[in-house]
């Protein structure tokens, strides 16, 4: 957890950008927060497992998610096209039992 939040931190420069047209939508699915910081997004790939850095947000099923979620790293997810949110992408184009088993591990 250090090692990805001292590259947060050196990167969130890089993380307040406007969204591009590299960036994707994707749909909140399996979410347990507050209490949790990991959730899973639908996308047209597959679902996306996200590590949430920035405990100052939630998400709720069914929120509009937009960022780079088709690669593993940092980044500054847009929340229902408002908020950005920090977060650490863990994984990709994971199946929907992947994605569930990923909140409910670490969400217990």
């Amino acid at each position: 957890m250090r090692s990805k939040a001292m590259f947060l931190w050196a990167f969130s420069p890089l993380l307040v950008a406007n969204t591009s047209a590299a960036d994707t939508v994707g749909t909140v699915q399996f979410e347990q927060m507050p209490r949790c910081d990991f959730f899973a997004i639908e996308t047209n790939s597959g679902f996306t497992l996200v590590h949430r850095l920035d405990a100052g947000l939630d998400v709720e099923h069914g929120d509009k998610i937009t960022g780079h979620l088709t690669s593993v790293g940092p980044d500054g997810l847009q929340i229902n096209g408002g908020a950005k949110m920090y977060a650490w992408i863990d994984d990709y184009m994971v199946n929907s039992n992947r994605a569930e088993a990923y909140v409910q591990d670490r969400c217990k």
